[in-house]
């Protein structure tokens, strides 16, 4: 993936293909050619349009948050915090993964 500065919510572009029926790749070029602008802008910005109001989907917290209890103090030191910290980033890293199919770039 190339970083194109263009994003500030993720700073990153990443390429995909999209099928279309022959009239409708005919109108895209058109409105492309008539706004003097790529093709590829006119489609980023109606696909930007399109989800503008979607909700992005719940990511689900590490299977250990919110077990136990207590008053909400803590008497954790530097050893406990830098175990937590691996401990998310081992389970953050896990649900992250790249989908089974999906390429990294």
């Amino acid at each position: 993936m190339r970083n194109t500065g263009r994003n500030n919510d993720t700073d990153r572009v990443e390429r995909t293909s999209v099928s279309l029926p022959a009239s409708t790749a005919r109108k895209l070029r058109y409105r492309a050619e008539a706004e003097a602008r790529p093709v590829s802008s006119v489609v980023r910005d109606a696909v930007e349009a399109y989800v503008a109001d979607a909700e992005p989907p719940e990511v689900p917290l590490p299977s250990f948050v919110g077990s136990g209890s207590g008053d909400g103090s803590t008497v954790a030191d530097g050893r406990d915090e830098a175990q937590l910290a691996k401990a998310l980033d081992r389970e953050h890293r896990a649900l992250t993964r790249a989908r089974p199919g999906k390429r990294r770039r």
